[in-house]
């Protein structure tokens, strides 16, 4: 996969796109690079011993290097002038009422031609066996497109990705994945205490409520569901999803950039992390469901 980054980019079209994994096939993915190895591979980039990359810097001689030592990218100079597809970007899953789902999608960048079918393929294995294909329809004033999917087992992992078609083909955006809801709480096993309260020995104590909502005593409010096993998801509107387990909190793993934070205490009734990536401090402000 030949990955773009996206910061000397000029133009309005791709003015929001930060980063692009054009995988061998030809089709341009929008995404965080190390996301989409993850995602889409199950494969680590960083330290790992079976992984390798060559770099070339943002100018013609480095580029012509690139197609020199690439055969397989002289395909993309044959036409000076082709009809581009679009450019789509696959946003994670959100959770609804009653174990249905929310997929959303978003076209980033479209250049002169007409989106004739936007939706969305999912399927339980990352080999892309027993597609499940869901059409939506296009937002014109915002680009977006969702559909709401319900009847999918729960407490299982599946994939899903983006596409859209416009004159110059089909486009896909990153594969993601999520783990659909587990039947029965997550917190039924842990103590009740006065006022609705429940206590966890690893977790603390928290208000849970049936819409899936929880006050924790230290983090707030706070979105939880369980991993299936014995960690759970936890979405807050600062840090968005993160996951921690027994024996790793109060370390939390941050999806959106596969970076680990740390909670360190409240300080006058919010939390306070120290990002890992940043190597800086945190206060976010919790929102009220």
């Amino acid at each position: 996969a030949l990955s773009i980054k996206g910061e000397n980019m000029e133009g309005d079209d791709l003015e929001s796109v930060n980063n692009l994994i054009v995988a061998m096939d030809g089709r341009v993915y929008a995404g965080q690079f190390e996301s989409y190895w993850r995602d889409a591979h199950g494969v680590d980039v960083r330290e790992n011993p079976n992984w390798s990359e060559s770099k070339y810097p943002v100018e013609a001689t480095a580029l012509e290097r690139l197609y020199a030592e690439n055969e397989e990218l002289g395909s993309l100079l044959e036409d000076p002038e082709p009809t581009l597809p679009a450019i789509v970007k696959t946003h994670t899953v959100e959770f609804q009422p009653a174990n249905s789902y929310l997929f959303r999608g978003e076209i980033l960048s479209n250049p002169d031609s007409k989106i004739t079918e936007v939706g969305f393929f999912m399927t339980d294995s990352l080999r892309g066996e027993d597609l499940i294909h869901h059409m939506a329809v296009l937002e014109e004033s915002s680009n977006e497109f969702s559909v709401t999917v319900n009847e999918l087992l729960p407490n299982k992992t599946y994939y899903y990705i983006t596409y859209a078609v416009n004159e110059g083909g089909e486009s896909m955006g990153t594969f993601k994945r999520f783990r659909t809801r587990a039947f029965g709480s997550w917190y039924a096993e842990m103590p009740e205490i006065e006022g609705g309260w429940r206590t966890s020995e690893w977790f603390g104590s928290f208000l849970p409520f049936e819409n899936d909502w929880i006050y924790h005593q230290l983090l707030g409010w706070a979105y939880v569901e369980s991993d299936g096993e014995e960690g759970l998801w936890i979405w807050t509107e600062e840090n968005g999803w993160q996951w921690t387990q027994p024996g790793t909190w109060p370390f939390l793993y941050r999806d959106e950039n596969a970076g680990w934070i740390y909670f360190i205490k409240n300080i006058d009734g919010q939390p306070l992390f120290y990002d890992y990536d940043t190597e800086s401090y945190e206060i976010p402000l919790s929102p009220v469901p």
